[in-house]
């Protein structure tokens, strides 16, 4: 069974609001009172998908937003180029490897002022795929 269109907006706006996914299940999944009630009242109450939200209801609306709100592009590349490009202009620092043309990471400006400061020691947190 299919989710109402208006159920949907609600998710979307709730979403929207800020409202962590926990905090919408709790608002939307039926209570087990009124479920009891409502399954006691012999038909003349309906139930509708409607009154069974699930978490991946919920979650694939909030990753949806997401999604759009973050992708600068539909190719990850173009995409994480983009952001790059955008985080660059506002003054971050930009690790690029121009050989292959990756983008590898970057310091805010309080990160590089910092580095000014204190830059007798770098580190550099690498978590995908990194070694020795």
């Amino acid at each position: 069974m299919q989710k109402s269109k208006a159920i949907c907006a609600q998710i979307k706006a709730m979403v929207q609001s800020g409202m962590t996914i926990s905090v919408i299940m709790c608002k939307l999944t039926i209570e087990h009172a009124t479920l009891t009630r409502l399954l006691q009242s012999g038909g003349k109450e309906r139930l509708s998908r409607d009154n069974f939200i699930t978490y991946d209801d919920v979650y694939n609306i909030y990753y949806a937003l997401q999604e759009k709100e973050l992708r600068k592009d539909n190719h990850d590349s173009t995409s994480a180029a983009l952001w790059m490009q955008e985080l660059e202009a506002q003054g971050f620092f930009i690790y690029y490897d121009k050989k292959d043309g990756l983008f590898h990471g970057f310091s805010t400006p309080w990160q590089l002022e910092q580095f000014r400061n204190w830059g007798d020691v770098f580190c550099f947190d690498g978590t995908h795929h990194a070694c020795g």
